[in-house]
């Protein structure tokens, strides 16, 4: 996987993206327009980064301005990050947000989420999570329920997963496909953020309903969260 940072910005993710199983192609356009606040500064640099055992791979990548249809995102607040898929993976406190406006044009919540890993139910990569975040009392979920499936990514050729791959591409992932972008999930959540002052947010991760409890080898999430407020 391939992420792009801003270093201005504390490496903060701005895309992610998945090699291809021994096809040296793979060309995507990623619309990651929510977290353009953090290309704030005159100068920016960026740098890509893979595993190390991954081949090298020679890479480009453009930024691609378009003037707004609607409103623009004038602020970007991290939330949670991924962590070992376990049984302690939910003990996290609950974080309180407070948004520049009192009354924004709009809030969205972004995420980019991806199981790896095996433990003895297959997490995190073949097995389906799902991913709850609680804001101001109201939940909002995002599941992987293709995770595992025989033809999972297969059938994502046509969304932009490189086809004829070498070895197990087609089956289904946690949040992803080899050789294909990792699409953020935005939702707008603009009725549950200006309930109240700060924006209380909670999250939590479920494997079959629940927090996991592997018994051997924890799979791992990455993830970057974000409330993102518009004017």
């Amino acid at each position: 996987a391939s992420a792009a940072s801003a270093a201005g910005s504390c490496q903060v993710e701005l895309g992610r993206w998945i090699s291809p199983f021994r096809r040296r192609i793979g060309r995507w356009l990623t619309d990651v327009s929510p977290l353009k606040p953090l290309l704030n500064d005159s100068y920016c640099t960026f740098k890509l980064t893979t595993v190390a055992w991954a081949e090298p791979w020679v890479v480009s990548l453009n930024l691609r301005y378009n003037q707004p249809e609607q409103a623009s995102a004038v602020a970007v607040y991290p939330l949670f990050e991924g962590g070992t898929f376990n049984a302690s993976y939910n003990d996290r406190p609950l974080l309180n947000v407070t948004l520049q406006a009192p009354s924004p044009s709009s809030v969205a919540l972004e995420a980019v989420i991806t199981g790896h890993g095996s433990d003895n139910n297959g997490c995190g990569e073949f097995c389906p999570t799902s991913h709850h975040f609680i804001i101001n009392g109201d939940e909002y979920m995002v599941n992987f329920t293709e995770a595992g499936t025989p033809f999972g990514c297969a059938n994502k050729a046509r969304q932009g997963a490189e086809p004829n791959e070498h070895g197990t591409w087609y089956y289904g992932r946690n949040g992803w496909c080899d050789g294909n972008e990792v699409r953020p999930w935005v939702i707008d959540v603009t009725k549950s953020a200006v309930k109240a002052s700060p924006v209380v947010v909670k999250y939590f991760g479920w494997y079959q309903g629940a927090t996991p409890r592997p018994t051997q080898s924890p799979g791992y999430i990455i993830m970057t969260s974000h409330l993102v407020e518009y004017a």
